[in-house]
Order: structure tokens, then C-alpha cells, then sequence
């Protein structure tokens, strides 16, 4: 934790999206949305398998329960409102996280209306405040308590998930620990449900979940191929990003797999 000294956060400058290239590869993501639609799965966003979690139902004897989350990086709405209503026409739910300056700005939030409209779609809230305060963790849950409570004007939160680690070296996930521990008190006392933060709901599953993600770039046959991998009884976190299933991106990654996030069980190959 660093010395409580005031730091000025500049505003976030608003890039406007390229838009030439800000639509969604929908031939590629249909692969996607293909393999989901298998009586072998069961695909629910964030707030649902917290839901399902609490009532002891997430894992199921006979499906791979797939939790499925988008974070919004970068300012491809465009992409991500297509992917969430290409979603809705295989009956798939899943969890946007956009940052701050994604609800600040009218048009980008804009979209972010239009996204939490479609049914099974919800909005989280993709947190980066540590690294905004350069690691002042007084400061940054100061901020994060403001910045959430302007967003619940627009949008109710009802989860949450880090931006990760940055190039500065700050963990975003601080603003939630104390020595190192998650302390869910901590947005609990913000009226968020204990396993609503994403890496905290990652850690605290019985028996564990797998969670994948795109390292750098990755087809959607990668991801089907890594989806395959699971059995009836596993539950799978998959994380995507908005910006790697629009058009003009070459898609290409190492999937890691990891299990309890105790280290990686499965090095998908590139093939």
C-alpha cells in the first residue's frame, strides 16, 4: 500500500472506435454460438451462476456449465452490441464489462443501454481504479465507491471483475484485499452479493472451475477445440474481449486453462 498522497486522475481521453472495422465477425463467432447450443452445455452469465451457485445448482451431472463474460477494453461497442444480439438468437446469456469511460461518454453509452436490453445480456462493471490512483488504496476505494454509485444511476451492478494487471505493475484486484486476501466485506458493504466479483468467485467454487481466455489472439475453432476438452460435471469460466471477434483482427493465441487458478492443468497448443 502506498503513503495516502492526494493524486489527480486525468480524465480518460474518449478515442472515438475505427469504425471501418468495428463490426462483429459473425461468421467466426457463429462456430462459437454453434458449440454452445449442444444439449452437452448449459451457458449462463455472471449474476446467473451466482444465483445458481448460492442455491447449490452451478455444477451439473450431466452438462459443462459454461459462465460466459465479455470485457470491453477497448471502445468497440458496435462489436460487442452485435455479439450480444447474436447471443440472443441462440438463447445464450452473458456478462459485458465495460470501464469507466465506456459509462461516461453519451455514445459509447449509449450502446451499453442497448446491450443491457437484450434478454440475457447484463452490464458488470470492469473496475481499474488502483492503477488510476497508482496504487493508493485509501484514494482508489474512495473513487471506486463514487464511480459505482454514478453508474448504479444508470445501470444496476450487480457484478464486478478486475481489469488486471498493468503495464505499471498494479494489480487492480488490491482495491479488494487486505495482506493479500480478498475481503468480500469490503464490496458487500456496497450492496454487491459475496461471489459478485469475478476473480473472488474464480478462487471460492467447490471443486474448482477451469477458466480460459484469449492470451493474445484466438480463432473461435481454437475456442470450440478448447471447449470440447470439457466433461459433463465441470464448470468453465470463458473470458472474451470484445475487440478480438470484430472484423480486421488476425485471431491467434495460446488458451491457457487454469483449474481453482492454482496454476495452469492444460496448455491448449496452438495448432
Amino acid at each position: 500500500m502506498t503513503e495516502n498522497k492526494e493524486i489527480v486522475v486525468p480524465k480518460w481521453p474518449y478515442t472515438p472506435w475505427l469504425k471501418e472495422i468495428d463490426y462483429l465477425d459473425k461468421k467466426e463467432y457463429a462456430k462459437e454460438l454453434q458449440e454452445f447450443s449442444k444439449p452437452k452445455y448449459s451457458v449462463v452469465n455472471l449474476t446467473t451462476a451466482v444465483d445458481l451457485e448460492v442455491k447449490g445448482l452451478l455444477r451439473l451431472p450431466d452438462k459443462v456449465r459454461v459462465v460466459y463474460v465479455i470485457d470491453i477494453d477497448a471502445p468497440f461497442l458496435n462489436t460487442a452490441l452485435e455479439i450480444a444480439q447474436a447471443n440472443r438468437k441462440y438463447n445464450i446469456q452473458c456478462t459485458f464489462n465495460p470501464r469507466l469511460y465506456h459509462f461516461e461518454n453519451n455514445e459509447t453509452n449509449s450502446f451499453i443501454k442497448k446491450i443491457a436490453r437484450i434478454k440475457g445480456q447484463e452490464i458488470g462493471y470492469q473496475y481499474e481504479e488502483v492503477a488510476d490512483f497508482k496504487g493508493n488504496i485509501a484514494q482508489s476505494r474512495k473513487a471506486f465507491k463514487k464511480n459505482l454509485s454514478f453508474i448504479n444511476k444508470k445501470f444496476k451492478i450487480k457484478t464486478l471483475t478486475a481489469h488486471g494487471r498493468t503495464i505499471e505493475g498494479y494489480h487492480t484486484t488490491d482495491i479488494f484485499k487486505f495482506r493479500g486476501k480478498f475481503k468480500p466485506e469490503l464490496w458487500e458493504n456496497l450492496g454487491l452479493r459475496q461471489k459478485a466479483a469475478f476473480y473472488y468467485f474464480l478462487e471460492n467454487i467447490d471443486g474448482g472451475v477451469y477458466y480460459f481466455n484469449e492470451s493474445t489472439r484466438m480463432t473461435s475453432n481454437e475456442y470450440v477445440k478448447t471447449l470440447r476438452c470439457f466433461k459433463p460435471n465441470d464448470i468453465v469460466v470463458m473470458l472474451h474481449h470484445s475487440e478480438y471477434l470484430h472484423k480486421g483482427i488476425n485471431h491467434r493465441a495460446n488458451p491457457t486453462i487454469y483449474k481453482g487458478l492454482d496454476g495452469v492443468k492444460h496448455l491448449f497448443p496452438k495448432p
